[in-house]
């Protein structure tokens, strides 16, 4: 857990939905999106809802991208902003910039085991269309 924590990216993130399985994450900047499990609960019931842009911290634990749940700086999204996001995010899920697990191979080790970003390990979508 410890080593989990020392990876941790805080940062402002858009909290855009949630799927049956996870929690879908950008970045500020949109250059990547990640399925985010709560620590301990569904991020929704600690939220109240998605379609939020707040600061916390995510980190790589388990296999899995987890957000403590400890949210700062709360804002809701209004349609347009939502519907921005969401086009977005569906262009990172088509360039294959959404990360369901973090990687645990030699690039994130040899990049200190962050599992964000460029370290991180691609949908199985995204690496079937990289083989085309």
């Amino acid at each position: 857990m410890l080593d989990a924590i020392e990876q941790i990216e805080i940062r402002r993130w858009i909290y855009l939905k949630d799927t049956r399985s996870y929690s879908v994450f950008l970045r500020d900047d949109c250059t990547a999106a990640y399925a985010v499990q709560g620590l301990t609960d569904r991020l929704r019931a600690i939220s109240g809802h998605s379609g939020i842009v707040l600061l916390a911290g995510v980190f790589p634990l388990a296999g899995q991208f987890v957000c403590d749940g400890l949210f700062a700086n709360v804002m809701t999204l209004g349609p347009n902003y939502m519907e921005d996001f969401r086009l977005r995010y569906q262009a990172l899920r088509e360039s294959g910039d959404f990360y369901t697990v973090p990687d645990v191979g030699a690039a994130s080790a040899a990049n200190g085991g962050g599992g964000f970003a460029a370290e991180a390990a691609p949908t199985a979508a995204a690496r079937k269309k990289r083989r085309k």
